[in-house]
């Protein structure tokens, strides 16, 4: 392979050397070119699809290889791979190894050979010395072509040079064959050839410029090189993390329509068990009904209380039904409010009754205040209202050790109404409140009403937050943790 060869001829001859000395079926030569590997030589090497003609340093083994400036061997390989070509048919090569050519850390390109039989340790050894020297060879090839295009080059000026000296080699004879008669014009030849020479002066300066933007054209070329392949790989990485955003799309609607799914089926649930609970409720709520009329008069007095009791019971246990069937409304977004005239003392003694035996119980006061300013009646949802305020005072009930719940139903100051139509205003006064809710914005606006009613207030942003302070906050009360915090709080401190 001595004598001056091109990059492709030699790559050919050298490729066609490797298969044949180590006795293998296949080979490639890849040249590396601005961060690619293109084929410029191969040996019984079909690419009818084109995928193997330029590999990008990274990409597959070729490219991994070249990265890693590293002899890659590697067995069993696909149908994937490059076919071993006999003419008459085609076979895949099922060993492969791929040798980069590394010249003073500069990748010049890299090899590939194929066999079908598994390489030794002897043809492996025999490629590894031999790596660095066809290396050389290559760069070796490399500087030839450049040192011929650089002499042509130099060829090509000191063909013009000689022009332009056979031009003033006739200029000079002209001149001696006239030189009587440019005696006479000596003096002014004189001027003229000093003009010349400022005129060379500025010609050589205009040069120096050309030299310098040509430089400065140079070193701009290479910083938009450099730019591209930054905007590509800025590319590259946005259609990435397009992709991940697609596919984080598609398990959210998976899990939104999975959702809707179990809402579905727990809403039919729910309506079903209410309707096989209410039959049999019904007919114990008529049976007490009967038996408390006592019409027959057979009956005790205890007797006739304990059916006013199991009535009282059933209509409480009817009442939850319907108050799990809200929830389920709720969810679905189909509720409707069912607005009324209510009586505040009607409210009043409806507490009263519910949670006078609770108070009992757990040796807690449990006192309601009502503002004397107050209208006898309210336009609310009544069944609505003593849910939310069930609820509340229950939870307060459970975290109240001692002293007392209160709840005072009044006017609401002006910062209360934040942009609403409420006319009356009913709250709890507790020591300490814990609102769990990762929507900072209901936190702060429900929390700006507890500390006017001077309740201490903590923040937790969700469940396992909220167990840790209520493990380091002994003196917490009261733990609110519904999703839409705002709505409901409000439509219990805040009565239409």
């Amino acid at each position: 392979m001595r004598g001056e060869h091109d990059d492709r001829s030699l790559a050919q001859r050298f490729i066609a050397f490797v298969v044949k000395h180590l006795d293998v079926q296949i080979g490639a030569v890849y040249h590396y070119n601005q961060n690619e590997l293109e084929l410029i030589g191969s040996y019984a090497f079909t690419d009818r699809q084109g995928n193997f003609n330029r590999v990008k340093i990274g990409e597959g083994m070729i490219g991994q290889a070249a990265a890693e400036r590293e002899i890659i061997v590697f067995r069993n390989v696909n149908d994937d791979a490059p076919k071993i070509n006999f003419g008459a048919g085609e076979r895949t090569a099922l060993n492969y190894m791929i040798v980069p050519l590394v010249y003073e850390e500069d990748l010049l390109g890299v090899f590939m050979v194929g066999s079908v039989n598994l390489f030794s340790d002897l043809q492996i050894e025999f490629v590894r010395k031999n790596a660095g020297n066809t290396a050389i060879l290559m760069n070796t090839a490399k500087s030839q072509q450049t040192i011929k295009m650089l002499y042509e080059q130099a060829q090509k000026q000191q063909a013009e040079l000689e022009s332009k000296n056979r031009k003033l080699e006739a200029q000079t004879q002209a001149l001696k064959a006239s030189e009587a008669e440019l005696q006479a014009q000596q003096e002014e030849m004189r001027v003229t050839n000093e003009e010349l020479e400022e005129q060379a002066s500025a010609l050589k300066e205009s040069e120096a410029e050309l030299q310098a933007q040509q430089e400065e054209l140079r070193v701009t070329n290479e910083e938009l090189e450099t730019h591209a392949k930054a905007l590509e790989e800025q590319k590259e990485g946005m259609q990435k993390r397009n992709e991940e955003l697609e596919n984080a799309q598609v398990i959210i609607n998976n899990k939104a329509k999975e959702l809707e799914v179990a809402s579905k089926y727990k809403s039919e649930f729910l309506a079903n068990m209410s309707h096989e609970l209410r039959t049999p409720l019904n007919s114990i709520l008529i049976l007490s009904q009967l038996l408390s009329a006592n019409k027959n008069g057979n009956l005790t007095e205890k007797q006739v209380q304990s059916a006013a009791t199991i009535h009282t019971s059933g209509e409480d246990l009817l009442n939850l039904i319907n108050e799990i069937l809200d929830l389920s409304r709720i969810e679905s977004g189909k509720i409707k409010i069912m607005l009324e005239d209510v009586e505040i003392n009607r409210i009043v003694n409806d507490l009263t009754r519910i949670f006078k035996d609770i108070s009992a119980q757990k040796q807690v006061d449990f006192n309601i205040k009502v503002d004397h300013r107050l209208p006898a009646t309210i336009q609310t949802d009544h069944q609505r209202l003593q849910q939310i305020l069930r609820n509340l005072i229950m939870n307060a009930f459970k975290f109240t050790k001692d002293g007392a719940v209160d709840l005072s139903i009044s006017r609401p100051v002006r910062k209360m109404l934040m942009g609403t139509d409420l006319k009356v205003n009913s709250s709890l006064s507790d020591k300490t409140v814990l609102l769990v809710d990762d929507d900072m914005r209901n936190v702060f606006a429900l929390s700006s009403i507890l500390e006017e009613k001077n309740m201490r207030v903590i923040i937790s942003r969700d469940g396992i937050e909220a167990v840790e302070k209520v493990k380091t906050h002994k003196e917490i009360d009261i733990v609110i943790q519904p999703r839409n915090l705002l709505a409901q709080i409000l439509a219990v401190i805040c009565l239409r």
